[in-house]
């Protein structure tokens, strides 16, 4: 085999095994991930009010005189219970000041939204896994307290609210509604319910009715009934807490 050849596998190779390298490094700085343990016998999975990475950024505090340069890492076994209350928080981490520190955490979360089986609310197992560099943590807390100080002078306006919306997607939603509501109908109402924060519709009301038909409203104001029992939403939020929201649907029958 002459040199050239040579050259060419050895550069080759290197190029392999620096791509799979930077690949792996960049798996090792952005892991917080969230695993639900017989996540199959579950209608609804169990969640949050944002995304995991964002909560963790938020309500994590780097442990004092833990080392800038060494990522903080941590394997977290818990249980979102059925009034998504979160208990027996079990951090597996190699030093003990982080583990204080994900007890800490853990124990100033907001409820979550927990699983459902069979139209109820069950307590489900969770773990997470984490590891985080100290200058990832860091750009979130300067970009947390800009928006802060922006939002406090009047400079910027955020909505305090992200809506509510159902879990399967709206189009799910109302495929399955029409297959409750009368074949031989048409026409348009429009409905109004609040969506409560553990993921359930109530005070489903009818705010038009265009077609002029009471049996046709009684009919329909069943049909979301009993799929306020079957279906669950994922509640409107507001700073990391599920909240209460109202939510307006018009319901068209051809």
């Amino acid at each position: 085999m002459n040199q050239i050849v040579l050259n060419h596998i050895f550069l080759l190779l290197f190029i392999f095994v620096s791509v799979r390298s930077k690949a792996q490094d960049s798996v090792l700085k952005e892991v917080c991930t969230l695993q639900v343990e017989d996540s199959l016998q579950y209608d609804y999975q169990p969640e949050f009010a944002d995304d995991m990475k964002l909560i963790c950024l938020h309500f994590l505090k780097w442990p004092e005189g833990y080392p800038s340069d060494r990522p903080l890492s941590a394997e977290v076994r818990f249980t979102i219970g059925a009034d998504g209350d979160i208990t027996d928080v079990v951090p597996d981490a190699d030093l003990p000041e982080v583990k204080s520190e994900i007890e800490r955490m853990f124990s100033s979360l907001p409820k979550a939204l927990p699983a459902w089986q069979d139209g109820k609310a069950v307590a489900s197992t969770c773990v997470l896994r984490l590891h985080m560099d100290k200058s990832e943590w860091d750009r979130y807390q300067r970009k947390e307290t800009e928006t802060d100080s922006l939002i406090r002078s009047g400079r910027v306006h955020v909505n305090p609210e992200l809506p509510a919306s159902p879990s399967d997607g709206l189009d799910v939603f109302q495929n399955y509604l029409s297959t409750l509501l009368p074949e031989k109908s048409s026409g348009k109402l429009l409905y109004s319910f609040v969506v409560k924060k553990d993921g359930r519709m109530s005070e489903i009301t009818c705010v038009r009715n265009f077609t002029k038909d009471p049996e046709l409203e009684k009919k329909v104001t069943k049909a979301l009934t009993t799929m306020g029992e079957k279906f669950r939403w994922h509640p409107a939020s507001a700073g990391f807490v599920f909240v209460d929201s109202k939510f307006s649907i018009p319901i068209t029958l051809k």
